[in-house]
């Protein structure tokens, strides 16, 4: 009998019994493994073969597979942008495949989260670490940004006479895509330019 060797153990035992005393044991496997203990400890995946030779000449064997489980999930850490209408945001935590037991994220300030998408409002570098069953780890990182800069906004009026009892204000911005909101007296409000 064996155990799977993976990321939590690197070796195993091979467990092996005979019911005959006095046996001469030799294992052999991959690597060029020998050994002559009934239960040997194994680091490479592969297939032991267990010769057991009695007093009298006669031998049997058996062969057992050792596999290894050593595939890391792949770690996928989303960060965003903090801006003025959002002051934080959501990390999202995924993997590649579908094996991760734990996510673990570390960030400026002494941030700690076991949190598979912890939300988040500082700007830098966040760590995810992600942790499978079979002990293997994957690492990914993520930048939270700020884009807090305002638009620029230039307003133009004029003045009224008692020529002119109205005049058209002109708004405008250098930074593209931008809405327009007037605001004045007697309750004045418009979103045109």
């Amino acid at each position: 009998a064996s155990d799977t060797l993976n990321c939590l153990n690197d070796s195993i035992q091979l467990q092996a019994i005979s019911t005959t005393p006095d046996v001469n044991i030799s294992w052999t496997g991959p690597a060029s493994f020998t050994s002559n203990d009934l239960q040997p400890f194994v680091k490479d995946a592969g297939e032991y073969v267990l010769t057991l030779t009695g007093l009298n000449g006669c031998s049997v064997s058996d062969t057992i597979l050792v596999v290894e489980d050593k595939i890391a999930p792949g770690a996928l850490a989303t960060g965003g942008t903090i801006d003025c209408l959002n002051d934080s945001i959501d990390l999202t935590g995924n993997t590649l495949l579908p094996l991760a037991v734990s996510f673990s994220w570390t960030g400026p300030g002494a941030f700690t989260s076991a949190t598979q998408n912890p939300r988040v409002g500082v700007l830098g570098e966040y760590i995810l670490i992600v942790e499978s069953t079979n002990g293997c780890r994957s690492t990914d990182t993520t930048q939270v940004m700020a884009d807090t800069v305002p638009p620029g906004a230039l307003a133009v009026g004029d003045s009224l006479t008692c020529i002119r009892d109205s005049v058209q204000l002109l708004g405008s911005s250098p930074t593209p895509g931008v809405s327009y909101a007037w605001e004045g007296p007697v309750s004045f409000s418009s979103s045109l330019p």
